[in-house]
């Protein structure tokens, strides 16, 4: 494959600013000068197709390959998603009777990403799932009953008090749902997604590959691939990032490495 270099980017609050409409049609720009000078550009979201297109839906136009949910689906030019891990009939089967049997008090919503669909009950083929909840408490209480039934095969990222809850597309959807626990396969993460798309691309140069994102589920890539963070980066991943590697958008950063 013929290419400079390849940008990992975060979705949510790096390309797409959700609060700042000036910055994101920069980002896009940037991106399509990005990829004139022959380099690659990868979405690598936390979301599902569907979720990404609700908010994007040209986001092809800008992307040479997708990471989906988290690292466990890889979208390709042609459409084609293959899922990388999913949590097979067993462990759904124990995941749905584990909800059926907690009470929730102010409510709760479940979104279970395969390929190609989201749902709102677990399957053989969910590779992820994003649990929405009205309660902070609620949202304690289930990640404390995760952690002690499934601590050995699952992991759990936690949102408190998120900004925005655009998955009201959604008719199970509550818009006063604004706690969040992602659940995903033991290791499986962002940084196992992209391994497995540079493995089938056949890039192994780590001087090629660039990493940004603004979250904790990009904690992992951009420690393991020469990772930035945009100025606004949750505190988890801003601490962790030297000084010289945080830049305020993903146009400034796409400037700096066009820069002779």
């Amino acid at each position: 494959m013929i290419f400079t270099k390849i940008i990992f980017s975060d979705f949510d609050n790096t390309m797409f600013e959700h609060s700042s409409p000036d910055d994101t049609a920069k980002n896009l720009t940037a991106i399509k000068r990005w990829r004139e000078a022959g380099n690659l550009f990868v979405i690598t979201t936390g979301r599902g197709e569907e979720s990404l297109r609700a908010i994007m839906p040209n986001y092809e136009e800008y992307a040479d390959y997708c990471v989906l949910c988290d690292g466990n689906m890889i979208n390709y030019p042609s459409g084609t998603l293959y899922n990388i891990s999913s949590f097979g009939e067993e462990l759904a089967k124990k995941l749905n009777d584990t909800f059926a049997n907690c009470n929730f008090a102010h409510g709760r919503a479940m979104i279970c990403f395969e390929p190609g669909s989201e749902k709102s009950r677990v399957t053989a083929d969910t590779c992820k799932v994003r649990l929405w909840f009205t309660s902070a408490l609620d949202c304690t209480m289930s990640e404390r009953i995760l952690m002690e039934r499934f601590g050995d095969e699952l992991e759990f990222l936690t949102y408190y008090y998120a900004s925005f809850n655009d998955d009201i597309r959604l008719d199970w959807i509550e818009p006063t749902m604004f706690h969040i626990i992602e659940v995903t396969k033991r290791g499986i993460n962002k940084s196992a997604g992209i391994r497995e798309l540079l493995s089938r691309l056949g890039i192994h140069n780590p001087n090629r590959i660039i990493t940004i994102g603004d979250g904790k589920n990009d904690i992992g890539m951009v420690e393991d691939f020469n990772g930035y963070a945009v100025g606004h980066a949750a505190p988890e991943l801003y601490e962790r990032v030297p000084e010289d590697k945080i830049v305020r958008h993903l146009h400034e950063l796409i400037a700096k490495k066009l820069s002779p």
